[in-house]
């Protein structure tokens, strides 16, 4: 349930665009992020086509401390951010790594 009780009508143009890419990426899979680590700091789920969403989430507990998420493929890919669509790495690779920090609380990235 994306839009319930959500006046569409008073939707900004941010919040459209943001509402349409969360619409596409329930359109290739329903199925949710899958944890492999006990601090649920690292998942991701198959899109299709050789796509994979990660996501990468740290939580405050006991005051500040900064993660390092190594995000995994079994083939050499490209990177790119999910919102903005901006390519992350220079040359394909199996691993990307990614520092989360008090500004940077999590992040969604496609492999592909």
């Amino acid at each position: 349930m994306l839009l319930s009780g959500d006046p569409l009508e008073q939707v900004s143009g941010e919040s459209r665009k943001t509402l349409t890419t969360l619409i596409k990426r329930s359109q290739k899979t329903s199925a949710p992020v899958v944890f492999d680590d006990i601090g649920l700091n690292y998942g991701n789920v198959p899109l299709g086509n050789g796509e994979i969403l990660h996501g990468a989430f740290t939580y405050l507990e006991n005051g500040w401390v900064p993660v390092s998420v190594e995000m995994k493929s079994d083939v050499e890919c490209d990177w790119f951010d999910f919102w903005s669509g901006q390519k992350l790495n220079t040359f394909p690779t199996k691993i990307y790594e990614l520092n989360l920090s008090e500004n940077k609380m999590s992040a969604l990235i496609i492999s592909k």
